[in-house]
């Protein structure tokens, strides 16, 4: 079995701190202010504002996707509870303990709940 592995060298910029990444090619990579990585949105900041929106953004596809069991008036609320809890809530709050939560985050993610329940 071949593993493939590629050699990083990184040289310091003297232009505003950036980093240069160079493969074994010689190919430099390109900078990006975010990037995606198993469903985490990492900023070149350090911030996690992306990764809270993403969360949100994908908890509302989740409840679009569910509409029509959760919006139905012959679906009890017990069982519309429970299909919030176990579709929307976790794709909601997925990674959240990977990541420090600060109050703005916290109520960004009681109104995007607040505003699905209702």
């Amino acid at each position: 079995m071949s593993v493939l592995t590629t050699e990083l060298e990184t040289r310091f910029s003297s232009h505003f701190g950036l980093i240069a990444v160079l493969d074994e090619d010689r190919t430099a990579f390109t900078q990006t202010e975010e990037f995606q990585y198993f469903g985490s949105i990492l900023s070149a900041d350090g911030k996690v504002d992306a990764a809270v929106r993403g969360r949100v953004a994908f908890a509302w596809l989740k409840w679009r996707e569910s509409t029509g069991i959760l919006c139905d008036r012959r679906c009890s609320r017990v069982l519309e509870g429970k299909i919030y809890r176990t579709v929307v809530r976790p794709a909601m709050m997925y990674g959240s303990e990977c990541r420090p939560v600060s109050k703005t985050h916290e109520r960004m993610l009681i109104t995007a709940e607040m505003r699905m329940l209702v």
